[in-house]
């Protein structure tokens, strides 16, 4: 027998899954499906808030959330564009 004192081994505990919501709101963001990008993001975020560190992946949504944000502004923009252009094209002044 030892003199040292017995300590117990501290358990390891299984690292948290990814949200496939949150993936899936981030690739949606990169290609640019913005609202489908927004809504799979608040919806991963929302789950995993609930999971109580059973999911992460909160980064990858917000993420997400943010690249869908930036396609709909810019697609926001460039419809201002092209309709500013068309109509001093074609004459119609309002």
């Amino acid at each position: 027998m030892s003199s040292y004192p017995s300590y117990p081994t501290p358990g390891i505990e299984p690292a948290a899954k990814t949200s496939g919501m949150a993936i899936a709101s981030l690739v949606t963001g990169i290609f640019g499906l913005s609202l489908i990008a927004i809504i799979l993001g608040f919806i991963a975020r929302k789950q995993i808030r609930e999971s109580m560190g059973a999911q992460s992946g909160e980064g990858l949504a917000t993420a997400g959330i943010i690249l869908g944000f930036v396609w709909l502004a810019l697609s926001a923009i460039c419809s201002c564009i092209v309709l500013i252009i068309s109509f001093s094209s074609t004459g119609y002044y309002y």
